[in-house]
C-alpha cells in the first residue's frame, strides 16, 4: 500500500469521513467503537488506536457492508486507486496495529465454503484483506 503513510494520524471519526458515501454507516459504528474503548487501554494504544481496531471487527448487517468486507475488497482489488479513501482509516489502523506485539500463532478461520481445491499444500498464497 503506497500513500497512506503520507497523511497525519487524525481522530477516528475524522479519519473515517472519507468513507461516509462507501461504508454505510460507518459514522455511527466510529462512534460506537470509540464508545466501547476505554480511554486508557493497554500496549500503549490510544483510545482512537483502540477503537480503530474495533471498528474494523465490527460486524453489521449485511456482513458484505461492514467496514472489514469493504476494506479487504479493496486490498484485493487490482485498481490501488480503491484504497485513496481509506487512508486516513489506514493511516490510524495501521499506527495501532505496529504497536501491538509480535505474536506467532496459527489463527483459525470459519469460511461458509469449501476452500480446499483453491489451495495445494506447500504453496505460499498472499491474502492481501487483513486476517
Amino acid at each position: 500500500i503506497e500513500g497512506y503513510e503520507d497523511n497525519p494520524i487524525l481522530p477516528l471519526e475524522i479519519s473515517v469521513e472519507s468513507l461516509e458515501a462507501i461504508v454505510t454507516n460507518i459514522a455511527r459504528n466510529a462512534w460506537i467503537a470509540k464508545e466501547r474503548t476505554s480511554e486508557k487501554t493497554s500496549d500503549d494504544l490510544t483510545q482512537e488506536e483502540s477503537a480503530a481496531i474495533h471498528l474494523y471487527t465490527m460486524e453489521w448487517k449485511p456482513a458484505n457492508n461492514s467496514l472489514y468486507a469493504l476494506l479487504n475488497a479493496a486490498l484485493r482489488s487490482e485498481d490501488r486507486d480503491c484504497l485513496v479513501p481509506y487512508f486516513y482509516y489506514l493511516k490510524l489502523l495501521l499506527s495501532a496495529l505496529w504497536k501491538l506485539p509480535s505474536v506467532r500463532k496459527t489463527v483459525w478461520r470459519g469460511v461458509k465454503a469449501d476452500l480446499s481445491e483453491q489451495y495445494s499444500v506447500g504453496k505460499i498464497f498472499v491474502w492481501w484483506g487483513f486476517r
